[in-house]
């Protein structure tokens, strides 16, 4: 089943190259961007641009991930009091990537071996391989927040939605 995604997203990404494109916005179907979300990407002119949405996991961790001892671990942004940071790895439900990322980087570009607990998500896979092999690491946007839905709409505020 994962291999049928990835080969999925690849062939998008391809496709989306092959069409000319200068800029690929990843948007998972159960993520809610605010109505200006790709402007507030364009606004950093970087070329991998996160925003703010939180996982809807039990510990609703935000999506970012910061790397130390060997390990992956999320970022605690509750005393960041300023406008973006950069972090090692995050999620792609809600990212910008210029294409010209794509045209430069080997592939794959994603991958995941699900039979293993310890293997780094296709997420955390893609922003390892940008900073090897380009030196790019993500910027996120901490104003460019979405809400994530589940059981609850996982933002700043937790807000719970009817099924």
């Amino acid at each position: 089943q994962y291999d049928e995604v990835f080969t999925d997203i690849h062939k998008a990404v391809d496709d989306a190259l092959d069409s000319g494109v200068d800029e690929i916005v990843f948007l998972d179907s159960d993520i809610i961007p605010q109505q200006d979300a790709i402007m507030r990407f364009r606004f950093w002119h970087y070329p991998f641009v996160t925003g703010l949405y939180y996982e809807r996991n039990a510990n609703h961790y935000p999506s970012l991930r910061i790397f130390k001892d060997g390990q992956y671990y999320p970022v605690d942004i509750s005393n960041i009091n300023q406008p973006y940071i950069f972090v090692d790895a995050c999620g792609l439900g809600f990212a910008y990537i210029e294409a010209e990322i794509f045209r430069r980087l080997s592939k794959p570009w994603f991958k995941w071996d699900s039979t293993s607990i310890t293997s780094p998500s296709e997420d955390i896979y893609f922003s390892k391989k940008v900073w090897d092999e380009l030196g790019i690491k993500p910027l996120v946007d901490l104003n460019n927040v979405a809400g994530h839905i589940g059981s609850a709409n996982y933002g700043k505020e937790i807000s719970y939605v009817e099924d």
